[in-house]
């Protein structure tokens, strides 16, 4: 996979989660072509800026989901633009 920046991977996280709350850590990190330690710290960055909420399914088992405020569309753009430039 292309290099990625912070923003862009966040933003490809966000569409992943939202395609698949139910995803793991394992199918991001391999989907952005990185270490799960790596999608494990842009997870708990998105978390705390409010962009997604955790919950347990199981017990080992989490559900990502994104925030009812989650990302606007214009957020999605400026990231986008970045990735272009």
């Amino acid at each position: 996979m292309r290099e990625t920046s912070e923003s862009g991977r966040e933003l490809i996280l966000l569409e992943e989660i939202e395609r698949d709350p139910d995803t793991t850590q394992a199918t991001l990190a391999t989907t952005l072509g990185v270490a799960v330690g790596t999608v494990n710290w842009h997870l708990r960055r998105l978390i705390d800026k409010g962009y997604v909420k955790v919950k347990r399914a199981e017990r080992r088992k989490l559900r990502y989901i994104i925030a009812p405020d989650g990302i606007t569309e214009e957020e999605k753009e400026s990231v986008l633009k970045q990735l272009r430039a």
